[in-house]
């Protein structure tokens, strides 16, 4: 007898970008690709590890290697690191509500399909 499992609610992913980087500047959705080379802020694989393993399942499908700067277990943290301008993050559409700032822009990440 095996385990049935089914998704109940799927979320979009925000893309977090700091004020002042090109890609918060343009009106353009940024895409997976656009964080190629980019310096990210990621979860830990230890203490965050399901989106750790959703985003490396991202990078991996879109072939994009960010640079990875900091490993971190929690979303306020990670888009703290944003507003400091020490990289990009992703972070589920729930962050949005964290009170990110003009110092910090959350934008939908867009896909291959949508380009």
């Amino acid at each position: 007898m095996g385990i049935d499992h089914r998704p109940l609610h799927r979320e979009a992913l925000l893309a977090a970008i700091p004020a002042g980087h090109p890609l918060a500047a343009t009106d353009r959705i940024p895409h997976t690709h656009d964080l190629d080379g980019e310096p990210f802020i990621m979860y830990s694989p230890a203490e965050a590890s399901y989106f750790y393993e959703v985003l490396v399942g991202v990078f991996r499908s879109a072939e994009v290697t960010p640079r990875y700067v900091h490993h971190l277990s929690q979303v306020h943290t990670i888009l703290a690191l944003v507003r400091a301008r020490l990289g990009l993050a992703l972070a589920p559409k729930a962050a949005a509500v964290l009170g990110l700032d003009g110092s910090c822009c959350a934008r939908w990440l867009g896909s291959k399909a949508s380009r």
